[in-house]
């Protein structure tokens, strides 16, 4: 009993390294791409600040979720759950956000995946703001622009890890 209990135990994590690979760790997301693809010039830092403005209601490039659940004004993670608002007309409108009304939420629901993919995708786009800046060297920036720049996406950066 004994050696089979210890050939699991060997097993397992051997199956574990073998099963991983670096594919699934080097996912590189639209915004990862998108520094790569944005001129380096003071038109493309301002296009990247504007995607990292369009998230604040949730509606920004690549959220295919409803802004309710994805905004940063937190109708349902702050309202709905603190109170202050009711999920709908009548005890069966929207189920699934029931959850929050009632206090049964849990690490498992999608709906606060679905707010957390957001608001990890607006970070990155703001730390794409802050990424692109150094490497804008045509001379378009004055450094008031930079520190423009770096004050807007620092504030849309605390915005977003509230």
């Amino acid at each position: 009993m004994k050696s089979k209990l210890l050939l699991l135990l060997l097993l397992l994590p051997a199956a574990f390294l073998l099963t991983c690979k670096k594919t699934h760790i080097d996912k590189k997301t639209p915004v990862d791409s998108l520094l790569q693809k944005v001129p380096h010039t003071k038109d493309g830092l301002n296009s990247l600040l504007l995607v990292a403005y369009g998230y604040l209601d949730g509606t920004a490039v690549n959220v295919p979720y409803p802004t309710w659940e994805t905004g940063t004004d937190n109708w349902l993670v702050g309202s709905v759950a603190g109170g202050d608002a009711n999920i709908g007309s009548t005890p069966d409108a929207q189920n699934e956000y029931l959850i929050f009304e009632q206090y049964f939420l849990t690490s498992s629901s999608y709906v606060l995946a679905r707010k957390w993919d957001t608001n990890i995708l607006a970070l990155k786009a703001t730390n794409a703001v802050i990424n692109l800046l150094p490497l804008i060297t045509d001379g378009s920036l004055s450094s008031a622009d930079k520190e423009q720049a770096i004050a807007e996406a620092r504030f849309l950066r605390a915005c977003y890890e509230m």
